[in-house]
């Protein structure tokens, strides 16, 4: 799992143990933000090292792609 803000470098986050290939995991990262407004964006890789597509496309017929992206507003 990783983790950019703003289109910056892609950041590793950590991961919780493994229950198994067919649940989701929990992640974290800590991720130092000043005042102002971000684009947060996530991306996953599967266990064959394949990275998730950037690119969306709709669900049918084959499931969806693209990355989860969202705005954050930090303020003091």
């Amino acid at each position: 799992m990783e983790l950019r803000v703003n289109r910056g470098p892609w950041q590793q986050a950590d991961l919780s143990q493994s229950i198994s290939l067919d649940t989701w995991y929990q992640w974290k990262l800590a991720v130092d933000m000043t005042e102002g407004q971000y684009e947060v964006q996530a991306r996953a890789t599967d266990p064959a090292g394949r990275v998730q597509e950037e690119q969306g496309r709709p669900v049918a017929p084959d499931g969806a792609t693209g990355l989860h992206t969202i705005r954050v507003d930090v303020q003091p």
